[in-house]
């Protein structure tokens, strides 16, 4: 994950194709920053959802693991 904007401290979750959520962590994003998160070995392939919410603002993009 990469914050293009202010630090922020934010939850992210992942979701599966049916809505499940696989991974939900809280994270500390430093101004410019990046994140990752291993979960390569934990995920199937396929297509998530990737949400971040910081406060009331929410933000979601699709993710493809292959």
């Amino acid at each position: 994950v990469v914050n293009n904007g202010e630090a922020m401290d934010a939850i992210v979750e992942l979701f599966d194709a049916t809505g499940r959520v696989v991974m939900n962590e809280r994270v500390v994003l430093p101004a410019g920053g990046i994140h990752s998160f291993d979960q390569a070995d934990r995920l199937a392939p396929g297509t998530y959802s990737l949400r971040m919410t910081n406060g009331d603002v929410r933000t979601e993009q699709r993710v493809l693991v292959r």
